[in-house]
């Protein structure tokens, strides 16, 4: 049996809404400013896509999900769709993107039992934990590589901002004010090539290279 697709095309623009909306509610600092949608999306998507590797390995017998339908009221994509958007789940799904560390597997999986008891969907129990920390492990590394790229590029922004009084890229115009230059250099971390503008040699320099060149003669 092959893998199944874990969540309806709906769920995951779902889940990335809500959990940004209560990122933002938590307050934006300088690395939950630059944190989209998308990037949310991907990290679960990441999720996702770890899970379904992991399900290659088992026997179909094994998979969590082996006694229930994938779609409908009681399916599988439905179950997960309400899973993944209640609020505890979310709460501990928002935590690496505040820099809280990782999300607490004991209370995704009481609460992943509980949802499926309600909604009436049978599991198979034995491959419960081991889905979830799959699921947990990916997403978590994503949105750290994601974070720890955002933290990279900052540093480096500002270190070109504060190194250069002035700084021309091809085809942008960057200010001399540092924050104006820091959001430019932002847009576009990987670095076209940069040229410092350099004051011209003075008369001194000028002679003394001159009369270098003439002792080697």
């Amino acid at each position: 049996m092959e893998p199944l697709s874990l969540l309806a095309n709906w769920a995951i623009p779902k889940i990335g809404e809500s959990l940004l909306e209560i990122v933002s509610g938590k307050g934006w600092d300088s690395l939950t400013q630059a944190l989209t949608k998308s990037d949310v999306e991907k990290a679960i998507k990441a999720g996702e896509d770890a899970v379904k590797e992991w399900e290659k390995q088992l026997e179909p017998s094994q998979l969590l999900f082996f006694h229930a339908p994938p779609d409908g009221l009681n399916g599988v994509k439905n179950f997960l769709g309400g899973y993944f958007t209640n609020a505890a789940v979310l709460a501990e799904l928002q935590k690496p993107l505040i820099n809280q560390g990782q999300p607490d597997r004991e209370i995704l999986i009481r609460v992943f039992l509980q949802e499926a008891e309600t909604t009436n969907i049978k599991l198979n129990q034995d491959s419960l934990t081991p889905w979830i920390e799959t699921f947990v492990n990916a997403y978590f590394q994503h949105t750290v590589t994601y974070l720890k790229f955002q933290v990279a590029k900052q540093d480096y922004c500002e270190q070109l901002a504060n190194w250069f009084d002035d700084v021309k890229f091809a085809g942008i115009a960057v200010p001399g004010q540092e924050v104006e230059k820091s959001e430019k250099l932002a847009q576009i971390f990987v670095m076209p090539d940069v040229v410092e503008e350099v004051s011209t040699a003075s008369t001194w320099e000028r002679e003394l290279l001159a009369g270098e060149s003439r002792e080697k003669l």
